[in-house]
């Protein structure tokens, strides 16, 4: 039969051992527990004690943050949602998981961080449809998708060319120019004589063509010993061979070196006019023409 002892006072063991004690059983939070009371918790099964503000278990306690609280080696999770498990990583609505670089895998980044695709032409595939490409040189073909370029590395017509999908076959994104030659236009035409004759901006004259072109070129020299220059100016007409494009007319007075503008004009296929009419610059000297010129046969 047991009894209660009630004992007032302080209980001094002078350092002797407590054999065979057992903590009080409650449910509950005694009502009158202070500071430093001390009572086992028959429901959860472990030691409490009272801090003097509220009751706690008794042993190691640690809060793990928010929805986890650790009580010795008991860890309680009260909230998933500051969690990350493993079958959250590289999914919907889950996290970006990280290779073996530390860096997160093309699969898991939007379509947009790499639109332009290298690829290989997949062996016996009807060209330009749904199974043309490949990621891989023998590879299976890829599913292609709007908004991307690929470029064919595979050997032959195909090398190197752009492709965009239009949701049923590959289009060529830039057919690729001609090769230019004299005859026919490419990127840019190479020019013949004709042409250098008459230069427009869409004609391209190479260099050596040019340089045959220039090293062609003739010119002569003429000389008025005395022209004189009246009121009505003065009309000093050359003999030039036949059947010649000239290129350049430059007149220079003799005594100085000085060079005199002044229209001029073919008249006839063997005339060169040039007019200097009367001003203050052109004063009566002696002055030199030099004509360059390119037979047109």
């Amino acid at each position: 039969m047991s009894k209660t002892l009630n004992i007032p006072a302080n209980l001094n063991l002078s350092n002797g051992e407590v054999q065979n004690a057992k903590l009080q059983n409650l449910t509950s939070t005694p009502q009158d527990a202070t500071e430093s009371r001390f009572w086992y918790d028959s429901v959860n099964h472990r030691p409490m004690f009272h801090n003097g503000t509220s009751a706690i278990p008794f042993g190691n306690n640690y809060s793990g943050g928010t929805g986890i609280t650790i009580s010795g080696s008991e860890i309680s999770v009260t909230n998933y949602n500051n969690l990350i498990t493993t079958s959250q990583k590289g999914v919907a609505n889950g996290v970006a998981s990280l290779d073996s670089n530390g860096l997160v895998p093309s699969a898991q980044l939007p379509s947009y961080v790499d639109d332009v695709v290298e690829t290989y032409i997949v062996s016996g595939a009807a060209a330009l449809s749904a199974g043309w490409l490949s990621l891989t040189d023998g590879g299976t073909a890829l599913a292609p998708e709007t908004g991307k370029i690929y470029v064919v590395l595979s050997s032959g017509s195909y090398q190197n060319k752009t492709y965009r999908w239009s949701g049923s076959i590959y289009v060529e994104i830039s057919a690729s120019p001609g090769q230019a030659t004299t005859s026919t236009p490419g990127i840019a035409r190479l020019a013949q004589y004709n042409d250098i004759l008459n230069l427009s901006d869409t004609t391209i004259v190479s260099p050596s063509l040019l340089q045959e072109y220039t090293t062609s070129l003739k010119c002569f020299w003429d000389q008025n010993p005395a022209l004189t220059v009246s009121n009505d100016g003065v009309v000093w007409e050359i003999p030039i061979p036949y059947s010649v494009y000239i290129v350049s007319v430059i007149i220079n007075k003799n005594s100085t070196g000085e060079v005199i503008f002044a229209p001029w004009r073919v008249v006839q296929d063997n005339l060169l006019r040039i007019e200097m009419l009367a001003s203050s610059n052109i004063a009566a000297a002696t002055y030199s023409a030099t004509i360059s010129y390119h037979p047109l046969y």
